[in-house]
């Protein structure tokens, strides 16, 4: 094989290696949800002592959470999240909190130290997950009224719990 032939085909096979990450980014890219986009309807069972009313959740401003017991900050949010939500009472703010802790059990204890006055959804196979493709975990998506995600917050902490508030505050206005 000469020279021309190996320099040929070296250039197919970058140019097809290249195509197809192009593809897997464009799909990535096009299945993540980001601002703008349409949260979709959870459809998972409660494991706390809320349920999920999918009715409550229109026309509110929702913060979904997803957490797992191992991720740093996660205990700290679900109880930051029941003091949210006795402070605006009189306005339509929803909390759902998606729990990805493979084991009940793990899922269960954590949310016990809360004691969360919202509904916790148990997502151990992702299946709701994979709808929304995060970029890893902890991460927030506030919602509109109008059901579409406003804002996405990742690896959030406790001392952002005050920022997060204001991007919720700024929610009610949009």
């Amino acid at each position: 094989m000469n020279l021309i032939n190996k320099i040929s085909i070296f250039i197919l096979v970058v140019t097809s290696t290249l195509t197809l990450v192009s593809v897997e980014n464009a799909y990535s890219r096009k299945k993540r949800l980001k601002e703008g986009d349409k949260f979709p309807t959870v459809r998972l069972k409660s494991i706390s002592k809320i349920p999920l009313d999918r009715k409550r959740l229109r026309g509110s401003v929702v913060v979904y959470d997803f957490s797992a017991s191992w991720t740093h900050g996660s205990s700290d949010a679900l109880k930051f999240y029941n003091t949210l939500l006795k402070k605006y009472k009189n306005r339509k703010l929803q909390i759902v909190a998606i729990n990805t802790d493979q084991e009940l059990k793990d899922a269960k204890r954590h949310i016990r130290k809360a004691n969360p006055i919202y509904p916790v959804v148990y997502d151990n196979d992702h299946k709701f997950v994979k709808q929304i493709d995060p970029i890893g975990f902890p991460i927030v998506y506030i919602v509109n009224r109008k059901g579409r995600v406003i804002e996405v917050i990742r690896d959030y902490c406790e001392n952002e719990f005050d920022v997060l508030e204001r991007k919720i505050l700024k929610a009610f206005k949009k």
